[in-house]
């Protein structure tokens, strides 16, 4: 990439390893697509929120993040908290949740709570992160 490109920082919180693969091949994909648009995607994953605290402070412009997670304790928790976190931090942060979670009122919740996009885990949905990521970047990089 070019010294003035347009980098756009991607967190990935996840704690399944082969979820965590996906998502990662589907930034590559997505990033082969804006070489020539000269824009930069930096990723970075996080397995446990915990983790991805420490790193908030660098601002990521777009936050992959599983809604249940694992903490460092391998006591479940919620990417609520950490959604919470992040909107303290920068209301401009692109946070897109991505789980099982298929309770409805949970859903609304987040959206509320500032989650720009809510993916369930599933195959059929899985098809609608690129678009989604296409989205976000276009987004990011007309503000940049």
């Amino acid at each position: 990439m070019k010294e003035n490109s347009i980098k756009i920082k991607i967190f990935i919180v996840e704690d399944d390893f082969i979820f965590t693969n996906i998502l990662n091949d589907m930034v590559e994909t997505v990033q082969s697509e804006y070489v020539d648009n000269n824009i930069e995607l930096i990723t970075e994953t996080f397995y446990s929120i915990k983790e991805a605290r420490f790193k908030l402070t660098e601002k990521p412009d777009i936050v992959f993040l599983d809604y249940y997670i694992m903490d460092d304790t391998l006591e479940p928790v919620t990417g609520e908290k950490l959604l919470e976190e992040i909107r303290k931090i920068d209301n401009n942060i692109q946070v897109v949740m991505v789980s099982g979670q298929e309770d409805k009122e949970i859903i609304e919740k987040l959206k509320r709570k500032g989650a720009a996009f809510y993916i369930n885990k599933d195959p059929k949905s899985l098809q609608r992160i690129i678009p989604v990521m296409r989205q976000i970047i276009e987004k990011i990089a007309e503000k940049k």
